[in-house]
This record gives C-alpha cells, sequence and structure tokens, in this order.
C-alpha cells in the first residue's frame, strides 16, 4: 500500500474581514454523526442523524493582535463575539474550507520552550480537496 506524506501544513482563519495565517503542527479533521433513534416492536429504528464536523489545529502561539494578522487573534476575536468565520488549511495540496465557530481555544505557556496553541473549530460544512498525484 502506498503512503502519502505531506509536508508545509498552514491555515487562514478569517473572521470579520481580519484574516491571520499559521504555519500549523497537528491538523485533525473529524466527522461525526448523533444518530436518533427510536424504539420499535422489532427493534430500533433511526429516525435521523445530526452529523458535526470538528477541526482542531495547534500552531505556534503568533500573539493576540488580530490586526495584525495574528491567527490566534482572529480566533480569539472570533471566539469571544461567538461570531462565524472561514477556515481555509493547506496541506501540501489537500485542501480544507469550511465556515464555522470558533469552539475552544486554548494557550498553554511552558517555562521552557515554546507556546503551541491549540483551536477547535466547529463547522457547519466544510470541503475537502484531495491532493493530485505528481
Amino acid at each position: 500500500m502506498a503512503t502519502t506524506v505531506t509536508t508545509g501544513k498552514s491555515a487562514t482563519f478569517t473572521y470579520d474581514s481580519v484574516a491571520g495565517t499559521a504555519q500549523i503542527t497537528t491538523w485533525t479533521a473529524d466527522e461525526s454523526a448523533s444518530p436518533e433513534t427510536i424504539e420499535t416492536l422489532g427493534g430500533t429504528a433511526v429516525l435521523s442523524a445530526t452529523k458535526e464536523r470538528n477541526i482542531e489545529c495547534e500552531f505556534l502561539f503568533d500573539g493576540d493582535v488580530a490586526t495584525s494578522g495574528g491567527f490566534y487573534g482572529a480566533c480569539k476575536a472570533a471566539f469571544d463575539d461567538g461570531g462565524t468565520g472561514n477556515l481555509t488549511a493547506d496541506i501540501n495540496g489537500a485542501d480544507f474550507t469550511g465556515q464555522g465557530i470558533v469552539s475552544a481555544l486554548s494557550t498553554p505557556v511552558p517555562a521552557d520552550g515554546a507556546v503551541t496553541c491549540s483551536a477547535t473549530f466547529t463547522l457547519s460544512s466544510w470541503v475537502y480537496t484531495a491532493p493530485t498525484a505528481p
């Protein structure tokens, strides 16, 4: 089986016409469904399923200044306001684009190393474009 190695990951989050771009260290796209079921005489019937799309990315802290193009600043502004923004990512030819909210934002500060932040986006929709073979 062939393995595809991807390098060069960057993400841009745009909120309220302010865009921040970061070099990301980890990118996790997760889709899940929560089915609504009822018990019937013959067992269980699925009525519908609510799909949730989350993306979590870790990136180096680039300051809390949304006006200077900081990824963290754009995420923080959206989180504080509860507003919807646009997320795009280029992962060496594989592209994700989606619209949603920043549902979590963390900034652990180690005493002896670089600050790596984590942002979780809950998206109402996303489009994934697979990388093309060279």
